[in-house]
């Protein structure tokens, strides 16, 4: 894209070259690197009605008012002199112009668009799909696709990220500043097309778009209808008794009768408001005062429902219903915090994060919306422990696909440790041979120190392991066969709950116990033994790895 610069003194600016230096034209163009193109106003008027009113204006301007060069009007404009010498020559009767690198034709596209010139839409587009300009990279061909909404561009970015797939770093691992251009939805549509590896395949949904069906069909939230508080009480108890001096208006009408110094007691933000030494300013709750100039009003954007809940944590009444879903969850978290009311803030942010249990990416999705670091990570951890490849919700149509990349990327980065992980207990097992060691006091064991009975048993068959963790007594197989199978679980689902799959799990003893008669009366003790110790082993090992600053957007 194009860059804005500052042009510090007269004797930087400088003609451009021909055609763009006649000196018949009625109209000079002033890029932001200071190049001032000659033109004539009729034939850019043509391409353009954005252009043709900026040149009435500029004519029509007294001398005084407008800057002017040889008595010719200097209007400036955004653009460098690069991408505007190559949008004059498609509006010019001279040779095409001849593009050399993608972010050339970003910087025309974004300008043809800005000018409103419909005519040149097509001429433009047709170079998107030209990867081999320089940095014209499968993604951000795909992210311009998207920026302008053109499906058919997005599906040739998608078949060449396809193509060259074996040439180029994994797309999930390309990252750009473009991509805070695009939804974490329209990211994942990408990548599941990606990961088909078959470019000539007909996607099953459009890239750009998404259908919403849970949105379409969601019906307005009962406890949201004015009505209903209307019918029965304008200031539901206990916010309505006769010693209240403060009435609360909400955006649906609903007025609360409250005590000022309740409230300046529950939330800082409102002490400073109730001092009357808040300015003016947007975003402010709109006060009004009496004749004494105390306020005895302050209207707030906020629907009753979101302000009645809240209220009940600062008064002393019973408390409020749970939340029914996140998105009713963080309405109320989200005023929590703007107005800081302390009483509130725990058991609404606990209601909020408890449906990451439930809807991890959608808590993640929300939190990220509203930069809420803290409750982004929760929900992170969260979705941790669960297979991600094929996971969509609508709320990622609302989320940057920026941060849906440092999820995905945290996701490897914890796959790695756990496999990291996995890979130092093999080691562990096999030269400690079940016996006590001071420098793997994290392994799992027994007590008395008895060896576990993969190790100590020699009654059924060894697994063939690799000659650097070669042990001449040699591993059960049917507890190497638990052991992959589980460190392969932990590269989609990286958490220690994944080492207790009861699949796995019961594969392996019943295995055990139809193969040896050693093995198979202690093997479920043994295991299950082995396996609880070695999930708390790797949790502390992956809290510990993820950084607690860090953010996702």
């Amino acid at each position: 894209m194009s860059k804005t610069l500052v042009i510090s003194d007269a004797a930087d600016i400088r003609d451009a070259p021909a055609p763009f230096n006649n000196p018949r034209a009625d109209i000079i163009l002033r890029t932001c690197d200071g190049v001032d193109y000659w033109v004539r106003s009729s034939i850019l008027a043509e391409a353009s009605s954005v252009y043709e009113d900026m040149f009435d204006i500029a004519k029509a301007a007294p001398a005084e008012q407008y800057l002017r060069k040889a008595g010719i009007p200097v209007v400036s404009i955004t653009e460098t002199s690069e991408i505007t010498s190559l949008l004059l020559r498609f509006c010019y009767p001279v040779s095409a112009p001849i593009f050399t690198t993608f972010a050339q034709v970003r910087g025309v596209l974004a300008a043809v668009d800005k000018y409103l010139m419909e005519s040149l839409t097509e001429a433009v587009k047709k170079h998107l799909t030209d990867f081999a300009l320089q940095g014209a990279h499968p993604l951000l061909v795909y992210i311009t696709a998207y920026s302008y909404g053109y499906e058919d561009v997005a599906l040739a970015a998608a078949r060449q990220a396809v193509v060259q797939k074996d040439e180029q770093e994994p797309l999930q691992d390309t990252n750009c500043p473009e991509l805070a251009e695009l939804t974490a939805g329209a990211y994942h549509r990408l990548l599941e097309f990606y990961r088909t590896g078959d470019a000539n395949v007909l996607p099953s949904v459009q890239f750009l778009s998404a259908d919403l069906p849970k949105a379409a069909t969601r019906p307005p939230m009962a406890s949201y209808r004015s009505t209903e508080w209307a019918s029965n009480s304008a200031s539901p108890y206990p916010f309505g008794m006769p010693s209240a001096d403060l009435t609360l208006y909400t955006c649906d009408g609903i007025h609360f009768e409250v005590h000022a110094d309740l409230l300046r007691i529950a939330s800082p933000y409102l002490r400073f408001i109730l001092s009357g030494e808040s300015p003016s300013q947007p975003g402010m709750p709109v006060c009004e005062r009496n004749k004494q100039g105390r306020i005895i009003t302050i209207t707030l954007p906020e629907h009753s429902r979101t302000i009645s809940t809240i209220l009940q944590y600062v008064y002393p009444a019973e408390r409020p219903d749970a939340p029914t879903d996140p998105h009713a969850a963080s309405l109320l978290l989200k005023a929590v915090k703007k107005y800081d009311f302390v009483a509130a803030l725990e058991p609404i942010r606990s209601s909020f994060l408890n449906f990451a249990e439930v809807e991890p990416l959608v808590v993640f999705a929300i939190a990220c919306a509203h930069h809420w670091p803290g409750e982004a990570r929760h929900a992170a951890l969260v979705l941790m422990r669960r297979p991600m490849d094929n996971i969509y919700v609508e709320e990622m149509e609302g989320l940057s696909a920026t941060s849906y990349r440092l999820l995905l990327q945290h996701r490897t980065m914890t796959s790695t440790v756990a496999e990291d992980f996995m890979q130092e207990v093999l080691r562990a097992v096999i030269s400690s041979r079940g016996e006590s060691d001071a420098n793997c006091t994290w392994l799992p064991r027994l007590q008395d120190g008895v060896p576990f009975v993969w190790v100590s048993c020699r009654g059924c068959p060894a697994d063939s392991v690799p000659g650097r963790f070669y042990n001449p007594f040699g591993l059960r197989k049917w507890w190497c066969k638990w052991f992959r199978q589980v460190s392969e679980l932990l590269r989609s689902t990286p958490c220690g709950q994944t080492i207790l799959d009861p699949q796995a799990l019961g594969s392996a003893l019943t295995e055990a116990a139809c193969i040896c008669k050693t093995c198979g009366p202690v093997a479920a003790v043994h295991l299950q033994h082995f396996c609880q110790q070695l999930s708390v082993a790797l949790d502390v090992v992956l809290s510990r790895e993820m950084p607690t600053r860090l953010v996702f957007f």
